[in-house]
């Protein structure tokens, strides 16, 4: 489920935004991130939480967390 609403999510920005190739292929990355962490589950606040968590723990920059976040 989560796949599919992401595909809309890139769909919709690259054709109804008007975003670059480049932003899509960092919102892919970051979802990939994402799923690796989590997994493919609609996400609650404390998977979000731990998404946050298991960055900090491989060392990630508060910075990197956020942009990653932004994605």
């Amino acid at each position: 489920m989560l796949d599919e609403l992401f595909k809309r999510f890139t769909r919709e920005k690259l054709l109804l935004e008007n975003v670059s190739l480049r932003t899509v292929k960092f919102y892919q990355q970051c979802y990939k991130a994402f799923k690796v962490t989590i997994g493919t589950d609609l996400p609650d606040r404390f998977a979000l939480n731990e998404f946050i968590i298991k960055l900090r723990e491989k060392g990630c920059s508060a910075g990197g967390i956020n942009v990653c976040i932004r994605g």
